[in-house]
C-alpha cells in the first residue's frame, strides 16, 4: 500500500499541521518543492497550496494514480478549506487506507477485490475503512463501538461485533495478501501478511 503525502505550502505550519494529521493515518508525509518534485516512490495523495498548478501539473504527469487536493481553492471535489478541517484530512487519508487492489464503492456499497465483488451494508463499509486504516491492530468490540459507531453503550457493542462477524465471514479468504481475523477473547484484526 502507498504510503506517502505530498505536502507543498510556504506557511510552515500549514505544513506541520498536515504532516501531523498524515502520520497519524500512518502515512509518510513529505515536503515538495515549488519548483522540484522530491524523490520519492509513487505518492498516494498531494495537498498543494492553490498557486502550486505546476507542480500539480508535474505531479499528474509523474505519477498517474496520485489524488491532488488543493489548499483554500474554489469550493470542488479536491478542495481542502483553509482554515483546514481536521476532518476533512481524516477523510482524506481514510479514503487512502486501502489495499492494493481494493476498491469500494461506498455509493454502490460494492468492495472490489481483485475481480471478486461483494456487497457490504454500510455498517460493514464503515468498519471495513476502519480496519483498513489501521492494519495489525487489535480491536476490542468496545474500541470498535467508540472508534467506529461513537458510542460505548451495550446496543452499540453488540452491532460492532455483530457488524464486524458478518464482515470477517465475508471476506473469509478473499486476498492472500490481508485477512481480518477474529481474535478470541479479544475482537478483531486487520492482518496484513508479510512475505
Amino acid at each position: 500500500m502507498n504510503k506517502v503525502v505530498l505536502i507543498a505550502d510556504s506557511d510552515a505550519q500549514t505544513r506541520e499541521f498536515i504532516s501531523l494529521a498524515a502520520k497519524s493515518a500512518g502515512y509518510t508525509p513529505v515536503t515538495a518543492d515549488k519548483d522540484v518534485l522530491p524523490d520519492t516512490e509513487s505518492p498516494y495523495a498531494a495537498v498543494l497550496s492553490s498557486d502550486n498548478a505546476e507542480l500539480a501539473k508535474r505531479l499528474r504527469k509523474k505519477y498517474k494514480d496520485c489524488a491532488i487536493y488543493f489548499l483554500g481553492a474554489e469550493k470542488g471535489e479536491n478542495t481542502v478549506c483553509v482554515p483546514i478541517d481536521p476532518a476533512q484530512l481524516s477523510k482524506i487519508f481514510g479514503a487512502a487506507a486501502m489495499p492494493n487492489g481494493v476498491l469500494l464503492d461506498e455509493k454502490a456499497g460494492v468492495l472490489t477485490v481483485g475481480d471478486k465483488k461483494l456487497t457490504l451494508t454500510l455498517n460493514e463499509q464503515e468498519l471495513f475503512r476502519h480496519f483498513a486504516a489501521n492494519p495489525n491492530r487489535a480491536f476490542s468490540n468496545e474500541e470498535l463501538a467508540l472508534e467506529v459507531f461513537g458510542a460505548d453503550i451495550q446496543d452499540v457493542r453488540t452491532l460492532a461485533r455483530d457488524t464486524a462477524s458478518s464482515l470477517a465471514r465475508k471476506l473469509e479468504g478473499i486476498s492472500e495478501n490481508w485477512a481480518l481475523k477474529h481474535l478470541w477473547g479479544v475482537g478483531y484484526k486487520f492482518e496484513i501478511m508479510t512475505s
